[in-house]
């Protein structure tokens, strides 16, 4: 079915027969779908957001989880290479870059 304006939109129909006293009819209900099809559609974008937000989410807490133990390690190694200036630079330049990391 097409409005006046020329523009299409999504409808159903039903069709029911019925028996009156002179003969049978054809009963036809239609109705513009327009509006429940643009709320699914935003529906499905909300739930593909979700998942997109939960993906995201555990990515973090797993990145967050590796930092953890980078940083752990760090601080270990910290400990047994106090008599290497250079070592101990570049331990703590890495424990610099992995704090910055989990701050993100």
């Amino acid at each position: 079915m097409t409005p006046q304006d020329g523009s299409e939109f999504p409808l159903e129909m039903s069709l029911s027969p019925h028996r009156t006293s002179t003969g049978s009819v054809l009963i036809v209900a239609m109705r513009d779908v327009s509006m429940r099809k643009q709320t699914e559609a935003a529906l499905q974008q909300a739930q593909k957001m979700e998942a997109v937000g939960h993906l995201t989410s555990g990515v973090a807490h797993d990145f967050n989880n590796v930092l953890g133990a980078v940083i752990g390690n760090l601080d270990l190694l910290a400990e047994v290479i106090v008599d290497n200036p250079k070592a101990v630079h570049h331990a703590e330049q890495s424990l610099a870059a992995a704090l910055s990391g989990a701050e993100l």
